[in-house]
């Protein structure tokens, strides 16, 4: 099988994605399936393509993945100006131009999308061409790009019940929220002598996504010295904000 995986933006489309691709090779091979004349097994992909936008954290995340990665136009559409509207349904008529011609080289029999702009030229293109898709949606509730795209999709697979409202009811399959397996085997001892944590003491994570949120940070800034006296903090930020809050960290108690 030759899967086409198109994800990006934020690593909260990114990760989910490769934790499926993880489970297919996993649960393929414990299934004991039998293999194709070529040597491959059905429902593993023989070969893997991941198509993101230039813009996002994906390319960075694949790199170190060893996955291959090709970029194609895209742009946003809600809450913006009507110009830059105009402007990005431009660049995803190109992306999904784009779209076309990397399946015409990479010959997909699937598609997996987890969500974002990105998805849009590339569900469109392999519903144009019959290829199945399927949606994997990590939050309760859909964005715009995939509660458009979920009426294209082969199916939808929802990580919550509380989704089925926003979509096509007959596509979709509740599977819950997709976890790589590499999260279930840190051992607590080594990762509180990682990251520098005292045992016994109160922990408080503080997470704005992998990007950060920038209000949270600045709100995170304010109480952090009160925290800081009930409990140990870890605080992730985003790269955006990350200078600053390093700066200002020295001023607090501890």
């Amino acid at each position: 099988m030759r899967l086409l995986i198109s994800s990006g933006g934020t690593g909260g489309h990114v990760y989910p994605a490769l934790a499926v691709l993880e489970e297919l090779h996993i649960s393929a091979g414990r299934r004991g399936e039998k293999r194709e004349p070529g040597g491959a097994r059905p429902s593993v992909p023989s070969a893997v393509l991941w198509v993101g936008s230039a813009e996002g954290v994906e390319a960075e995340i694949l790199a170190r993945q060893g996955l291959p990665f090709r970029s194609i136009a895209v742009g946003g559409l809600r809450g913006l100006a009507p110009w830059t509207v105009a402007r990005n349904l431009g660049r995803l008529a190109l992306g999904l131009v784009q779209a076309w011609r990397i399946m015409d080289d990479f010959g997909p029999d699937a598609i997996l999308a987890t969500g974002g702009y990105v998805c849009v030229p590339v569900i469109l293109a392999g519903w144009l061409r019959r290829v199945d898709s399927l949606i994997v949606l990590p939050d309760i509730e859909p964005g715009l790009a995939v509660r458009f795209l979920a009426r294209f999709a082969t199916r939808v697979a929802v990580s919550f019940e509380e989704s089925r409202p926003f979509l096509p009811d007959a596509k979709v399959v509740v599977t819950g929220y997709p976890v790589r397996r590499a999260l279930f085997q840190v051992d607590r001892a080594t990762a509180r002598h990682m990251l520098g944590l005292q045992e016994g003491e109160r922990t408080l994570l503080i997470f704005g996504g992998s990007q950060g949120a920038h209000r949270i940070n600045l709100a995170a800034y304010e109480v952090a010295g009160q925290l800081a006296e009930l409990c140990q903090i870890i605080h992730i930020c985003g790269r955006a904000d990350e200078g600053w809050l390093q700066e200002r960290r020295g001023r607090l108690p501890r």
